[in-house]
């Protein structure tokens, strides 16, 4: 098994937007979220299990809602909470 065969577990950072397109990996496992390193409140990190290597890319549909907001559709993926106290909460679904 080639180091390429190997999934790897990459990061990308999203603005906190409504909805949102990541272009991913087919097969990409998205794991978990958390606010950025950098302390900001408008981003967030989201976590994924891909082949980078791969060319086969998929559209994925990130919602991101704070408390309070209406809920998204789709798969709850996590929570991140900002150092300024702000929560986001992040899904994966259809484009709303």
């Amino acid at each position: 098994m080639s180091d390429q065969d190997v999934p790897k577990i990459y990061r990308f950072t999203l603005p906190v937007l409504d909805s949102q397109v990541l272009s991913i990996h087919a097969g990409a496992q998205i794991l978990s979220v958390a606010p950025t390193r950098d302390g900001s409140s408008d981003r967030i990190d989201l976590w994924a299990s891909t082949y980078p290597n791969d060319e086969t890319k998929s559209m994925r549909w990130i919602h991101i809602a704070g408390t309070g907001h209406p809920q998204p559709t789709g798969r709850f993926i996590g929570t991140a909470v900002t150092p300024a106290g702000l929560v986001w909460h992040v899904f994966e679904g259809a484009p709303a």
